[in-house]
């Protein structure tokens, strides 16, 4: 617990590896955080949600591109939203207080976003690339798309 706390940016991000990035950071960051029982009223989980609400997009998802994990800050993605950062964001929301009541509206934009991307075979169509190594090799994940 101590080590996530501390590898906490000061923006309330962390940094994500094997996936574009700082979503991929917090869904992983915050379900550590509860499995290790931290309250929901310690201020990591404040930071983390801030961080994500500030990054939600006008289309109601969120889109990170595969540059943010070679940089080491967050980069928009220039097709917009996509299904899987949206997927993490959302999570990672539900693990910062689904009682809090600044999150419901942003989860639940969220999850309109992913809900309208789901095709007709109630699978989703695979966006940009969603996976990385060592900082900077693209890895396409197809399992983080389907159901």
């Amino acid at each position: 617990m101590a080590c996530i706390k501390r590898r906490q940016r000061d923006d309330g991000s962390w940094y994500g590896s094997w996936g574009v990035c700082f979503t991929y950071g917090a869904f992983f960051a915050v379900e550590a955080l509860n499995a290790a029982g931290v309250p929901r009223a310690d201020p990591v989980y404040a930071k983390a949600a801030q961080f994500l609400l500030a990054k939600q997009r006008d289309d109601r998802g969120w889109g990170e591109d595969f540059n943010g994990c070679v940089t080491g800050q967050w980069r928009e993605n220039p097709d917009g939203s996509q299904v899987v950062n949206t997927a993490w964001a959302v999570i990672s929301l539900c693990g910062c207080g689904v009682h809090a009541t600044q999150f419901l509206e942003p989860i639940r934009r969220g999850v309109r976003f992913i809900l309208s991307r789901q095709l007709a075979t109630g699978d989703w169509a695979q966006e940009r690339i969603s996976g990385v190594f060592n900082g900077n090799a693209a890895i396409h994940y197809p399992s983080y798309i389907t159901t």
